[in-house]
C-alpha cells in the first residue's frame, strides 16, 4: 500500500512540473491611442492576452492569473513598452521581488510584440 502512495505522489509531482503555467502576450498593430481587438483567455496552465488593430482601448488584463497579479503583469508591460521604446527589441528580465521572468520579442517589419512570463526563467516560447 506504501509503494502505491509513493507512486501516486510521485506520479503528480511529475505532472506538476510539466504542466508550468505561463501568460503569454502579443500586440499587433495598435493605433496611438491603443487597440480595438482585445482577447483575453484563460485555461488551467496558460493565460493569454492578444490585442490587434488600431483602437483607443489598453492592452492590460482584466483579471490576474495564478502566475502573477494584475499589478505585477502591469509592470512588466510596463517595463518592456519602455525597453520597446529604447530601441531594445527583445530580451529577458526578471521582476525585482518575486520569482517571475519573461522574454520579449518585437518585430518592427510586423509590429508584433510577443512576450511570455513564467515562473522561473521562461522556455523561450510564444
Amino acid at each position: 500500500m506504501k509503494k502505491n502512495g509513493l507512486l501516486l505522489t510521485l506520479l503528480l509531482i511529475s505532472f506538476a512540473f510539466i504542466a508550468e503555467a505561463k501568460t503569454k502576450v502579443t500586440k499587433k498593430n495598435g493605433g496611438k491611442d491603443g487597440y480595438k481587438n482585445i482577447e483575453e483567455t484563460h485555461t488551467s496552465t496558460t493565460h493569454k492576452l492578444s490585442c490587434s488593430d488600431p483602437g483607443r482601448e489598453s492592452c492590460t488584463w482584466n483579471q490576474g492569473n495564478g502566475i502573477a497579479t494584475i499589478e505585477q503583469l502591469t509592470a512588466i508591460d510596463t517595463f518592456i513598452e519602455d525597453q520597446l521604446s529604447n530601441g531594445t527589441y527583445m530580451g529577458t528580465g526578471n521582476l525585482i521581488g518575486t520569482d517571475l521572468w519573461f522574454y520579449w520579442l518585437y518585430s518592427s517589419a510586423t509590429g508584433e510584440l510577443n512576450y511570455t512570463v513564467a515562473e522561473d526563467e521562461p522556455d523561450y516560447e510564444f
